[in-house]
């Protein structure tokens, strides 16, 4: 759409293109899509989201603890005559919901990944698709500059033979020559850069120059700018404020989170105590809550209720 107007494609893309075959603009679009570096190493960023999906909806490991307790002592605790032995597993069980809002945080943070992606995908489609057209240019502005160069050496032949022929003075021939030394100059100013062009388009998908031996189509100025209206109604749906949307809501999954961590969890225990004096054994349990007298998580609260105001703003 960023061309529309300007580029009239003059042919189709075909399936495979020879490397000599002229490049269009669909055919570069698609290489910029597929083989650009940036966003091959954007898609790891999707694929580090998912496994984080996957640790956040992970429940926490139980604990087996082994105690020994009145050994090495004096007396009657002497040795290991009075060992006690106590084996014990522990679970902790998270309360306010933390698991769902992990999952909930993680599977929003997957959603920003993906719409970075598109945003970039956005931005090198528009790098490529400005490449084919400084490319297309370049190619036409050496065509024309080959004109002049083409008529100043038929001009400084003519005129050498008109020397010759002593039809005219020396100083002819050397002023012909003079604008064969412009025009040769304003060409090779030409080829190099539609050099230059064709290395920047090939750079759009990790290629070099080699690869675009010409590209296809032809400029046009529109008669007059597009509609205001039509215009501002597209930016609506543009890339950068759909992903600004996913990190609100991502910001917002993050608040959420951290009020849950508020939400103090409970560790139940429960084993077996083995008593050294006789073959007596007896169970053991127990049930352990933090006391929330200092930490409520409040600094972290705060933290994401501006982050997400930030991202709000």
């Amino acid at each position: 759409s960023l061309l529309a107007g300007l580029i009239l494609l003059g042919s189709e893309v075909r399936a495979q293109e020879a490397p000599s075959s002229p490049l269009t603009l669909a055919s570069a679009l698609q290489r910029a899509a597929e083989k650009n570096p940036a966003l091959a190493a954007q898609l790891y960023g999707e694929r580090t989201a998912d496994a984080l999906i996957e640790q956040a909806g992970l429940r926490p490991n139980p604990t087996l603890d082994v105690g020994l307790e009145n050994f090495a002592g004096t007396g009657r605790v002497q040795g290991v005559r009075s060992l006690e032995t106590t084996v014990q597993a522990s679970q902790a069980f998270e309360r306010g919901g933390k698991r769902e809002k992990r999952v909930t945080l993680a599977s929003r943070e997957r959603e920003v990944a993906a719409k970075e992606f598109a945003v970039r995908r956005a931005e090198v489609l528009s790098v490529s698709a400005l490449a084919y057209l400084e490319t297309l240019a370049a190619q036409q502005r050496l065509a024309l500059d080959a004109e002049p160069l083409k008529l100043a050496r038929e001009t400084v032949a003519a005129v050498n033979l008109r020397v010759k022929a002593g039809v005219t003075s020396p100083a002819e021939s050397a002023r012909a020559r003079a604008a064969q030394a412009s025009s040769q100059a304003d060409f090779a100013r030409a080829e190099v850069g539609l050099a230059a062009a064709r290395a920047a388009l090939a750079a759009t998908w990790g290629g070099d120059a080699t690869e675009v031996q010409s590209v296809t189509g032809s400029l046009q100025v529109p008669v007059e700018l597009p509609a205001e209206a039509p215009f501002l109604a597209k930016l609506a749906v543009h890339p950068r404020l759909d992903l600004q949307q996913s990190v609100i809501a991502g910001r917002r999954a993050a608040l959420e989170l951290e009020r849950a961590q508020a939400a103090q969890d409970v560790t139940v225990s429960g084993g077996v105590r083995f008593l050294r004096e006789g073959t007596d054994a007896a169970f053991v349990t127990g049930v352990s809550v933090p006391i929330p007298f200092r930490n409520k998580n409040q600094g972290n609260i705060r933290a994401a209720r501006e982050s997400l105001a930030g991202a709000e703003y």
